[in-house]
């Protein structure tokens, strides 16, 4: 049995869309406290964040918690971030060096080539994604 989400993305995942909508709540704040708690890490008081400073916090803790778990890819794909390990910040995907290939990221990363085999055997899907 492979897990295909736990209840730690689900409370990273809730905190993420209650500051979406209100700021950083107390609701917002208890599940992201409830990880790091776990994890005996500190976590400033709610009155420290904003609404920025809590979406990155939250950010990041998704990118530590979940990193080996094949999440971090589609993360980065929906925010058009990546955490750079250098600065210990969140930067523009588009740009962003790979430090394993040593390679920056491009727009057409954002994409995936549609098959060649489905673009021959249906013309309404157009043309293959930019890029490939």
């Amino acid at each position: 049995n492979v897990p295909q989400i736990r209840y730690a993305q689900v409370l990273l995942t809730y905190a993420e869309a209650q500051n979406e909508v209100g700021g950083p709540t107390q609701a917002a704040y208890d599940a992201f406290k409830r990880i790091r708690d776990r994890a005996k890490l500190t976590t400033p008081d709610l009155g420290s964040y904003t609404a920025a400073s809590f979406r990155t916090a939250v950010w990041k803790e998704r990118w530590h918690e979940l990193c080996f778990e094949r999440q971090t890819w589609f993360d980065m794909v929906r925010l058009k971030k990546a955490f750079n390990q250098n600065t210990k910040s969140f930067e523009e995907f588009v740009g962003h060096t790979n430090l394993s290939s040593n390679q920056k990221l491009q727009a057409k990363h954002l994409l995936l080539p549609l098959p060649t085999a489905e673009l021959l055997n249906n013309p309404k899907l157009g043309k293959q994604n930019t890029g490939y």
